[in-house]
């Protein structure tokens, strides 16, 4: 058996699993085309397998700051934000900051005896008090605007410092071929196709073939659109992540 590794080739080992080339499958090649981009987007938004979670360290510009917003625009296929990390300064350390306070007063506790647990207890006493204080910035993003807004005060935010931002990106089937071997993609995909051919073949009913053979178009729609319908139920119920590990 032929793997596939690029977008060719999983056509082809898509038609000949549905019969190809001892059966025509009459279809256009953007039809088919079409059908392999549903099957993607399905597998990438519903497949564990389809996607990966990135940490973006995007710098803050002038334009960030007068719009209120990130533009994730070259950063890959971003398809959900989680969260977003508290803004800092990556390039230098603030010898003043009450953080590093905190931190050198823990650590020098912990070397003196007091050991790492009253370091853990301190930086957690931290956390709680910047959250009480502070709270997490409040986040909203649209796949198809592919900007993720900040509710916050942007102008308290120097160009010098980063936004760093928890997401979930596409698997891009480009640098990642083995993505074209997943067995749940290629059945997908091939019943997507199977019933876009039993539609075409419905309008024409009892087609023959060399051999005497008939091609029930009705029959082919219907056992592709039962399987399709099974698949993406058993997509959602066993390969999606939980709902709230995205937003987006």
């Amino acid at each position: 058996m032929a793997i596939p590794t690029s977008r060719l080739e999983f056509i082809d080992y898509c038609l000949r699993r549905l019969g190809a080339p001892v059966i025509q499958i009459n279809l256009d090649k953007t039809q088919i085309d079409d059908r392999i981009d549903e099957a993607l987007w399905f597998y990438r938004h519903n497949h564990y397998n389809g996607s990966e979670k990135v940490y973006l360290s995007i710098p803050v510009s002038n334009a960030n700051i007068s719009q209120g917003y990130i533009d994730l625009t070259g950063y890959g296929d971003i398809i959900g934000v989680t969260k977003m990390f508290r803004v800092g300064n990556m390039a230098t350390n603030n010898l003043l900051s009450v953080d590093f306070a905190v931190s050198n007063q823990a650590m020098y506790q912990a070397l003196q005896g007091g050991g790492m647990l009253s370091y853990a207890m301190l930086m957690s006493y931290r956390s709680l008090i910047e959250e009480l204080t502070i709270g997490d910035k409040m986040i909203r993003f649209n796949e198809f605007q592919n900007r993720v807004y900040i509710d916050m005060n942007w102008h308290l935010v120097g160009e010098s410092q980063y936004i760093i931002l928890e997401c979930t990106r596409s698997i891009d089937d480009t640098l990642f071929s083995d993505m074209w071997q997943d067995k749940w993609l290629q059945e997908y995909a091939t019943q997507l196709i199977k019933r876009n051919w039993g539609e075409v073949l419905k309008k024409y009913s009892g087609v023959s073939l060399p051999g005497g053979i008939t091609m029930d178009g009705k029959t082919i729609y219907e056992e592709a659109h039962t399987k399709i319908e099974e698949m993406e139920e058993k997509a959602k119920e066993d390969f999606t992540l939980p709902p709230d590990m995205q937003i987006g």
